[in-house]
């Protein structure tokens, strides 16, 4: 498989949401709501490239959080929603 940055990724996604004719605040909300804790997670684990097994990581991090209550069911599931890469 071809590495592809994570950021690419993200503004590919962000373009689609666009062409879409979302709100602009509807794709700003989900560039910092959904996108930048990706982005966050990736900069912490020192990587800039896709990588499934971090993605994984990262939603564990977010079941975590989710068992102590730091985040609703809510969160999680608007998160959860931009993981389909």
């Amino acid at each position: 498989m071809t590495e592809v940055r994570i950021e690419q990724l993200i503004n590919t996604a962000l373009k689609e949401l666009s062409d879409l004719k979302l709100c602009d605040g509807s794709i700003k909300s989900y560039r910092y709501r959904a996108f930048q804790p990706i982005l966050e997670f990736y900069g912490q684990n020192d990587e800039k490239f896709y990588r499934e097994e971090l993605m994984n990581e990262l939603c564990l991090v977010y079941q975590e959080q989710l068992s102590t209550d730091a985040i609703s069911q809510k969160t999680l599931t608007g998160v959860s929603e931009v993981y389909i890469f």
